[in-house]
């Protein structure tokens, strides 16, 4: 959802000057669907969207250090972490408070990522695990764009 022009390297896009960038130009240069939506997210959704390809590479990167600290979440079996449970409340609030603040889709990002990164360093418990990636599902429910 963004319902403000979208701006390419500080111009306006429009066919007339040739500057467009439409999804298969996007999924040519190996970015997926996902990628594309927390592109997307990345800006809220009130604001100009200045579209670049060193943004996109960005996001992409993005995408691919939450692919990688979920799948080290999904490997891990170590100890429990004391305080998870409230770790995870107070990540779930947060994101949830983003949202209610005009779903402010950079902030619920944000979130998400910070959560998925700390879970993967913090030698989680298999029932940890388990619900943090219950967790960053249901996140996923709003955002769509989760690589899980």
């Amino acid at each position: 959802m963004h319902v403000r022009h979208l701006i390419v390297e500080g111009k306006k896009m429009s066919k007339s000057k040739g500057n467009v960038v439409l999804l298969p130009d996007l999924l040519a240069r190996g970015f997926s669907a996902r990628e594309v939506r927390m592109l997307l997210l990345s800006v809220h959704y009130r604001k100009r969207m200045d579209f670049a390809w060193q943004h996109a590479k960005d996001v992409k990167l993005r995408s691919l250090g939450i692919r990688k600290a979920i799948a080290t979440l999904k490997a891990a079996h170590g100890e429990a972490r004391d305080g998870f449970d409230t770790f995870a409340a107070d990540a779930k609030r947060e994101f949830e408070a983003c949202m209610d603040d005009d779903m402010d889709s950079p902030c619920a990002l944000d979130v998400a990522g910070k959560f998925a990164r700390e879970c993967a360093g913090a030698h989680l418990s298999k029932r940890q695990v388990r619900d943090a990636l219950l967790l960053l599902r249901k996140f996923d429910t709003v955002l769509a764009c989760l690589p899980l």
